[in-house]
């Protein structure tokens, strides 16, 4: 398996709630991690986003503090760093419509600043994930309900896996991946950055990469791997690489 330039420490990312938590950028479904805060006692200092700053006091209840420009200035980004830790709140879902587009640029974009000025993130576990001892966690990823992260996983910075979804032992998760709910990925497997699987994909063959920019619809049951940017869907899409529909 091709190894990865990630931090081995989990005790550097996981729940560390020793600093007051801001959110760079947000979504609808902020709520997800910030309950997860409140399992681990860790305080929600508020939000840090353009699109919000200056226009409305809070979002989905949280309260809007600043804006990630502010991080070009040395002495404010200095005051976040000694004062804070970070979690990346915006997400991305393959798609062409303007609004979907938009959103996945300005994640990359906040990925970006966060490695430029070494901004420190925690990755958020919920208390009912199973996490082998010998599981890597890199920053800023969000770990849900009831997953299930085998023995010798490497989990990659800025990885989302929804609830009640599986990587199996010894299996490799790169940046910036998104996993749906009830999600199966096997051992042994690489997933190169950027992909994404839709809720209830399985994959069925041990051993297997899926490449860089993977889009995998619902429901699909894939026994290969996949080339780069590959788009594997039932509906008038790629389905070369299909073994089988899980649900019609």
């Amino acid at each position: 398996m091709q190894a990865m330039p990630i931090q081995t420490n989990k005790s550097l990312h996981l729940n560390n709630s020793s600093k007051p938590l801001l959110f760079i950028g947000s979504n609808s479904d902020i709520h997800q991690y910030a309950e997860a805060c409140e399992q681990h006692g860790i305080e929600i200092a508020g939000i840090i986003d353009s699109d919000y700053f200056g226009n409305q006091a809070k979002y989905c209840d949280i309260p809007v503090v600043g804006s990630e420009k502010e991080f070009d200035d040395p002495t404010k980004l200095q005051y976040y760093k000694d004062n804070f830790n970070f979690f990346c709140a915006t997400n991305w879902v393959p798609g062409s419509d303007p609004i979907t587009v938009r959103n996945t640029a300005k994640r990359h974009m906040l990925l970006d600043l966060i490695d430029q000025f070494d901004i420190p993130c925690i990755s958020l576990v919920e208390k009912t994930a199973i996490v082998s001892s010998s599981a890597i966690i890199g920053k800023s990823c969000y770990i849900g309900h009831m997953v299930i992260l085998e023995p010798k996983v490497i989990i990659s910075d800025f990885v989302t896996i929804q609830a009640q979804s599986l990587v199996a032992q010894r299996s490799l998760i790169s940046k910036n991946c998104v996993l749906q709910r009830f999600v199966g990925f096997p051992a042994d497997s690489i997933m190169e950055e950027n992909v994404f699987l839709s809720s209830l994909v399985r994959i069925g063959k041990p051993g297997i990469t899926l490449g860089k920019g993977t889009f995998v619809t619902e429901n699909i049951y894939l026994r290969r791997g996949t080339i780069a940017e590959e788009i594997v869907s039932v509906d008038g899409g790629n389905t070369k690489r299909v073994y089988h529909h899980l649900v019609e």
